[in-house]
């Protein structure tokens, strides 16, 4: 196949480099396995080359696939979305239909020969992306040595190149519009609100930026909850947001996501997520002018460091383009650490090192980090008047580590929420706030007053259905 036009010139901005040389069956079961399952492309593309594909339609199709990715924050979960993506550059005079036939080829070679099991094809073709990329890093080694220059990017190669296969590198599941100009005002911003009015009274407006900040609650408290309202707040202020989840599966933060920022329940859109109401009240926030981007992705608990998060915020913000505003951390108590520990440490001193690199993390990007803490409820379980900073399970090190603590606490009815100023580094703390009205429904701890909610969607009748 002769690609007759190039769609994404990989080819021109690197420099051309060695082939894979895979076998052509085997090829085309990884780009197959590229093209439909999002996180084996995570787990590669970091690393993974169009142009070092033996078959021009490989080339072309992992091309496509990574275009889509840039588009979507993750790989496309079907190889016909790839097609399609050929479809509209065969608009654009950029393939022909021969080209998008030889790459359906490509795929229904791979399906009629079975697929392979992920795990299978990633253990034959990791050693070789990671030798790759080990090379690439010892040539900047030697190349920063003979200018007597700084070792420390060939340092982050070499890292990267050891968690190729192993982590999830995909972006996420972006909410909001594809692209947003970022208004230099925005980075004149050093006070972040809560979207909660009384509480950012209390903060002077609110939070100020590259501080670590932190809601302790127990179970069912509302922490998760208190992170949503931050995130859609800072995005409605045009901020650009990153939430990590940990404890919960990424459709259900994206499922209270959009409903705190359109205000439907969110068993109706998980209900109904294809209501085409859903779909118009979300475009019509996010056509608001000045509508931050939000991206959701979900990590897994207790296997996850600081140092992963720092990775995924560098590709979210490459693929953007612009800044990573706010990250969200769902939440950091599920963080884990892989150096600096001894032998006798425990949770103890996880806790510390894992804040620590948070608040230095958002203290060195000049942005904000918000995070949420388990608490305990006092002897007995019995549930205390107020949470403080003496209630912190497993560490009291994340509390003397974050610049600011805010304790939830939740009336036994679940429809108030008393926020207590537990700590604040920069400004007024010991502070009670409420008790504030909550719509746990729809994923925020104070209703909006500038938002009206919608009335739910009539479900229609099995008559009205046909």
């Amino acid at each position: 196949m002769a690609v007759t036009g190039v769609v994404v010139p990989i080819g021109q901005a690197r420099q051309r480099r060695d082939p894979y040389n895979l076998d052509a069956d085997f090829e085309r079961q990884v780009v197959t396995l590229v093209c439909c399952r999002p996180r084996f492309l995570g787990r590669l593309r970091s690393a993974l080359d169009p142009e070092c594909f033996n078959l021009p339609a490989s080339k072309l199709a992992v091309q496509a696939c990574l275009a889509v990715a840039r588009d979507l924050g993750h790989g496309p979960d079907s190889a016909l979305v790839v097609i399609q993506r050929l479809r509209r550059w065969m608009g654009e005079g950029k393939v022909t239909q021969a080209d998008i036939q030889d790459v359906a080829d490509v795929f229904d070679a791979a399906e009629d020969a079975g697929l392979l099991a992920e795990d299978e094809v990633l253990g034959e073709l990791t050693p070789l992306l990671r030798r790759r990329a080990e090379r690439e890093a010892v040539e900047t080694a030697v190349k920063a040595f003979q200018k007597r220059g700084d070792l420390g990017d060939a340092f982050d190669q070499m890292e990267r190149a050891r968690r190729i296969g192993t982590n999830d590198s995909s972006v996420g599941t972006i909410v909001g519009p594809e692209s947003f100009g970022q208004l230099e005002r925005l980075r004149q911003v050093q006070r972040l609100p809560t979207g909660i009015l009384e509480l950012d009274d209390v903060l002077a407006g609110g939070v100020m930026r590259g501080t670590e900040s932190m809601f302790l609650g127990g179970p069912g408290d509302g922490k998760s909850m208190g992170l949503m309202q931050v995130a859609c707040n800072a995005a409605r202020m045009g901020f650009h947001v990153g939430i990590a989840t940990l404890e919960l599966p990424e459709p259900i933060q994206l499922a209270r996501c959009k409903a705190n920022l359109t205000g439907f329940c969110i068993d109706d859109i998980l209900d109904a997520p294809d209501d085409p109401q859903f779909h118009k009240a979300l475009a019509d926030v996010q056509a608001v002018p000045g509508f931050g981007r939000i991206v959701v992705k979900e990590f897994s608990p207790l296997a996850t460091t600081v140092e992963d998060l720092r990775d995924w915020v560098k590709d979210a913000e490459a693929d953007w383009g612009f800044p990573m505003d706010v990250l969200v951390v769902d939440y950091a108590d599920k963080l884990t650490v892989r150096s600096g520990l001894r032998k006798d440490d425990n949770g103890y001193t996880i806790g510390r090192l894992v804040y620590e690199s948070l608040r230095v993390f958002a203290s060195e990007t000049s942005r904000w980090v918000w995070t949420a803490s388990q608490a305990t409820r006092g002897e007995g379980g019995k549930k205390q008047k107020k949470l403080d900073l003496g209630d912190t399970s497993d560490s009291m090190h994340k509390v003397r580590v974050a610049d600011l603590v805010i304790s939830l606490n939740a009336r036994d009815d679940g429809t108030q929420m008393v926020f207590y100023v537990a700590k604040n580094r920069l400004g007024s703390s010991r502070k009670t706030v409420g008790p504030l009205p909550v719509e746990w429904e729809r994923a925020r701890i104070a209703p909006l007053n500038e938002y009206e909610a919608p009335a739910a969607p009539v479900k229609p009748t099995s008559e009205e259905a046909f």
